[in-house]
């Protein structure tokens, strides 16, 4: 049993190896460390598809400066980006670091 348990340490792709351990030993919904190898080619793929997500928004905002996104549904779906929690987190950072504006009345925006 401890042999199997080993191996899949070593082979396992998707589940933080430290979640794994903690699991091992009886923890229950331990979170990730944010650290190992799993975890650092999680955040370098939310990276890239943030990444390709931010070039899809500015080229379409760009694109169509005239055109109103009053809501987060319409943009996405103007980008032809699936509507998803990464999407409109992507979406919210633009905002709060001023790389969009956000108004009620205008929707979003490049800033001028």
């Amino acid at each position: 049993h401890r042999y199997d348990t080993m191996i899949g340490y070593i082979t396992e792709k998707k589940l933080c190896h430290s979640v794994f351990l903690l699991q091992y030993f009886g923890e229950e919904s331990p979170e990730d460390c944010g650290r190992c190898d799993v975890c650092r080619k999680k955040r370098d793929r939310l990276d890239l598809d943030f990444s390709r997500i931010w070039i899809r928004l500015t080229e379409t905002l760009s694109n169509l400066p005239q055109k109103e996104f009053k809501d987060a549904k319409l943009l996405l779906a103007a980008c032809a980006i699936k509507e998803s929690e990464l999407a409109l987190q992507c979406l919210d950072l633009a905002v709060d670091e001023g790389f969009l504006t956000f108004h009620p009345a205008k929707g979003y925006r490049l800033p001028e």
